[in-house]
C-alpha cells in the first residue's frame, strides 16, 4: 500500500478552537451591536472576516492533499 501523509490532528484541533473563539466574538458583537453605535459595525465586519479566514484554514488543513500517493518503482 502506498504511504499516505498523516493529518496534523493537533493543528486542526487548534484551528477548530480558533473558529469557536471567532464565533463567540461574533456572538458578543451581535448582542451589543445596537448599544455600541457605529464603531461596532467595523468591529463586527472584521470579526466576520476573521471567521471566514479561520474556516478556510480548517478546510485547507483537513482536505486531503491533491498529490497522488507515490508508487514504488518495483510495482511499475
Amino acid at each position: 500500500m502506498a504511504p499516505v501523509d498523516r493529518i496534523d490532528h493537533d493543528g486542526i484541533e487548534q484551528q477548530l478552537k480558533d473558529v469557536i473563539q471567532d464565533f463567540y466574538r461574533i456572538m458578543v458583537q451581535v448582542s451589543t451591536y445596537d448599544s455600541m453605535g457605529r464603531s461596532s459595525k467595523e468591529v463586527l465586519s472584521n470579526e466576520i472576516k476573521t471567521l471566514s479566514t479561520s474556516l478556510q484554514n480548517v478546510h485547507t488543513a483537513a482536505s486531503p492533499p491533491h498529490l497522488l500517493p507515490s508508487v514504488p518503482p518495483q510495482l511499475l
